[in-house]
């Protein structure tokens, strides 16, 4: 798969989870054979509510800005049936968590220059705000990789900063069909990153303070590295389970 197509099913993937999609899977020709614009992109998809099904498929239609068909999972039909008992379907929840920690660590990567600086000189006022940002992409990152997988095992979170603590509390819990994403140690190391975020949510830019954000800054790189790490497990573990 070319990098191209990866970040088009993606892009996919997202549009049908914020209409509530549960599962978005890609298959078909495209998915075993070499891309052409001429091939439709094939993705199934379950937990997409009915009455928003067409809606919700114009979406990906006019993001993606070339022919796909999407199969609705939560229909009793033969291709349905053939599709799910000759196994098809090829989840790609992993590549795209895979795909966030990447972007989270391109994000650490362009503002690498000026974490340096601050480890050495206080920043200035517009440094001070530009690393705040860097604190709340690095949450929003994290918190979009648990609602992806929240969702990839059939749950889901309530929006808003205010339930950030209470989705980092469900993922050092097992759930159906999974076990704990993170470990209860890693769980307490990204807490203050929840606190800065939802700080950072009802703040004037003026209010904040480089002393009370340095840590969290300047140790931004080494908890993505475990958070990175305890991911792989995770992914790891399930993959060899099936």
């Amino acid at each position: 798969m070319t990098e191209d197509l990866k970040k088009l099913i993606l892009k996919a993937a997202d549009i049908l989870q914020s209409y509530g999609a549960t599962e978005v899977f890609f298959f078909g020709s495209v998915a075993k054979v070499a891309d052409t614009e001429d091939r439709p992109i094939d993705l199934a998809v379950s937990g997409l509510p009915p009455e928003i099904f067409y809606q919700a498929m114009g979406s990906v239609l006019s993001a993606m800005k070339r022919r796909c068909n999407l199969v609705d999972l939560d229909e009793k039909n033969p291709y349905v049936d053939y599709l799910k008992s000759h196994g098809k379907l090829q989840p790609d929840l992993f590549s795209r968590i895979r795909n966030e920690l990447q972007q989270l660590h391109q994000m650490l990567d362009r503002y690498g220059a000026l974490i340096d600086k601050v480890r050495k000189a206080e920043p200035s006022p517009v440094e001070v705000i530009a690393l705040a940002g860097v604190l709340q992409l690095l949450y929003s990152g994290i918190d979009k990789i648990f609602t992806l997988i929240a969702a990839g095992y059939g749950g889901g979170f309530r929006k808003g900063c205010s339930c950030a603590a209470e989705a980092l509390e469900r993922m050092v819990m097992p759930a159906p069909g999974r076990s704990a994403v993170i470990s209860k140690v890693l769980m307490e190391q990204l807490r203050p990153y929840i606190s800065f975020r939802q700080v950072f949510c009802y703040t004037y830019s003026y209010d904040l303070g480089w002393a009370k954000m340095r840590n969290l800054v300047l140790e931004a790189e080494e908890i993505l590295l475990l958070f990175e790490a305890e991911l792989n497990c995770f992914m790891e573990n399930h993959a060899a389970s099936g």
